[in-house]
């Protein structure tokens, strides 16, 4: 039985989604084809080589396009960068990339500790942020597991994974947010679950995938990277508390970006009612933690059992929310 009942309207956005991204992963895959011609096989390399704004151009002339708007508006609007709006002049916009990449991947390391045994990303497309954990020193030893509703996209991470670090353990499955099935992680190991930019293809989550998590062999905590900032109450969440009307622009330029393209618009509300129930904790909440397109920008959040003996480490009990 699906978790919403509303199924012709849900296999729709699924269709819609899946065929995106098979497009999507076709244009990386053709990258990929050219970065391993040259005779790449370092991972830093290749993995910098194959993202939009590095390496050889998109073949796809929509997917050019689409990524050369997105570095125009970076220099129209600024970026966020760990609560602080900094405006871009001449900067190029890869440093933006490269800046934001250090600190979401070295604060997701700190949250996920030295002992995690398995990290798993949900909507992990080709692998691009396991394998920058990776990169950015994420335990050697651990399990990476790459969950995808695209057979592209899980193609694509394997063979990456094959070409360029062989010692990385690397697992890939079939994951549908709608009908979420952890059936594949089955060892009890410290396991610690995230999201990048995946949820808000997801109009609404359901409380099930949030159960559903919580049943993972060794779950210890989630932590998204979501775009769901005008979710949260209250504007506080600029170093520079007075620029209040600043923070209002910016929450509603959010909400309409999420509005027109029907992104997600309760995973922060249904996160906060589960943890007002007692079901689950709620460590971290930083609002518009980053961004690279402002109007999309990316809130942090780590949640995790009920009853934990103490935070997620490295999380600092932020909450912007409260």
């Amino acid at each position: 039985m699906p978790d919403n009942p509303n199924s012709d309207s849900l296999a729709e956005r699924r269709k819609f989604v899946k065929s995106q991204y098979d497009h999507l992963w076709e244009g990386v895959n053709n990258k990929l084809e050219k970065v391993l011609a040259y005779g790449e096989r370092d991972l830093s390399r290749v993995h910098l080589f194959m993202r939009r704004n590095f390496g050889p151009g998109f073949d796809d002339a929509h997917l050019q396009d689409k990524y050369n708007d997105h570095e125009k508006k970076i220099f129209e609007s600024g970026f966020i960068c760990d609560r602080q709006l900094i405006r871009v002049n001449a900067m190029d916009p890869r440093i933006v990339t490269l800046m934001t990449d250090a600190v979401k991947m070295r604060e997701a390391i700190s949250v996920f500790g030295p002992d995690v045994g398995r990290i798993v990303e949900l909507g992990s497309g080709w692998g691009k942020n396991l394998f920058n954990l990776f990169k950015f020193g994420a335990p050697l030893n651990a399990e990476y597991w790459g969950m995808e509703l695209t057979r592209a996209g899980r193609e694509l991470m394997e063979r990456v994974a094959s070409e360029t670090v062989s010692s990385m353990k690397v697992h890939s499955a079939s994951f549908d947010y709608y009908h979420a099935d952890f059936s594949a992680l089955s060892s009890t190991i410290n396991t610690c679950v995230f999201t990048h930019h995946s949820i808000e293809q997801i109009p609404e989550v359901s409380v099930q995938l949030i159960e559903r998590i919580l049943l993972i062999p060794g779950f210890r905590c989630c932590l998204h990277f979501e775009p769901c900032g005008f979710q949260i109450p209250g504007n506080r969440w600029l170093a520079d508390s007075s620029q209040i009307g600043l923070m209002a622009k910016i929450d509603e330029g959010n909400r309409r970006f999420a509005e027109k393209r029907n992104q997600n618009n309760n995973l922060y509300p249904l996160l906060r009612e589960l943890e007002l129930a007692g079901r689950i904790t709620i460590h971290t909440v930083r609002k518009y933690f980053t961004s690279h397109l402002i109007n999309n920008a990316t809130t942090m959040i780590v949640w995790g059992p009920k009853h934990t003996e103490s935070q997620a480490p490295g999380t600092g009990g932020i909450r912007d929310d409260i």
